[in-house]
Parts: C-alpha cells; sequence; structure tokens
C-alpha cells in the first residue's frame, strides 16, 4: 500500500525498470517479475523499521537519550544544508 501510494514508486518503474527488461522475451511477465521484487525487498525494509520503532517505544526513551538523538539528527540536518549551500556556491 505504501509502495502504490508514493508517486515516486510510478517514477522510479517508468525510468529505471525498463533498463532490466528483455525486449526480446515477453514484458509482462518480466514486469511483474520486477514489481513483486521491488515490492518484497520494500515489505523487508518497512518491516524492519516497524520492528525498530517498536522495540525502542516498548524500552522507552530516556530523557538523556532523547536530548542525544535531537542533537544528532539537528547536526545532520546542519549538515545537509551546508552540503546544499556548498553545491550552490
Amino acid at each position: 500500500v505504501t509502495e502504490l501510494a508514493n508517486p515516486k514508486a510510478a517514477v522510479f518503474f517508468a525510468a529505471i525498470l525498463p533498463q532490466f527488461i528483455d525486449p526480446h522475451a515477453p514484458v509482462v511477465p518480466q514486469a511483474i517479475v520486477l514489481g513483486a521484487a521491488s515490492l518484497a525487498v520494500e515489505f523487508v525494509v518497512l518491516s524492519s523499521y516497524i520492528v525498530g520503532v517498536d522495540a525502542i517505544r516498548r524500552r522507552g526513551f530516556s530523557a538523556s537519550s532523547q536530548v542525544l538523538a535531537e542533537r544528532v539528527g539537528g547536526v545532520f540536518l546542519i549538515g545537509v544544508a551546508a552540503a546544499v549551500i556548498a553545491e550552490r556556491t
């Protein structure tokens, strides 16, 4: 459902997937196999996120862990902003 609701998935399939399709073989079965593989990978990735977040939720965040997570996230965002600024100059 997540992949179907994401418009980037349609762009991915239109731009990237044709490179992996053999034009001399039936196209529809190849597209189905590649689409199923993509859905399987997406399922594993999102399931891993769910399991990890649930484990964190069950244990809870201590105040010091929350401050550390916020600082690391802030440093990351500042780094991305700096990279964007450096790229534009």
